[in-house]
């Protein structure tokens, strides 16, 4: 394996892991947030819950951006050195 294509591979793992891990994220904070609301709603006695679409949709890509720039540090390292060193683990 090439130190681009162990770079590549660390890539990948790292974006499968977070995109996991934001799908998790979102599906559960929407629904917790929707019961709080229809919670406070319903103790009101007024309101509708209305999801912010573009909002969300914002902070994904502004996670993903944050996500991309954590995992560039360490690919970069990966590829400079040799790929049996950078698969071996830390002692």
């Amino acid at each position: 394996m090439s130190n681009r294509g162990l770079g590549l591979t660390f890539a990948l793992e790292h974006l499968v892991v977070a995109s996991v891990g934001i799908a998790v994220g979102a599906f559960a904070g929407l629904l917790t947030s929707r019961d709080i609301v229809r919670l406070i709603f319903m103790l009101f006695e007024s309101g509708t819950f209305s999801f912010p679409t573009w909002s969300f949709l914002g902070l994904i890509l502004a996670i993903y951006g944050v996500i991309a720039l954590a995992v560039t540090v360490p690919v970069m390292l990966a590829v400079k050195t040799n790929p049996a060193e950078a698969l071996r683990s830390p002692e």
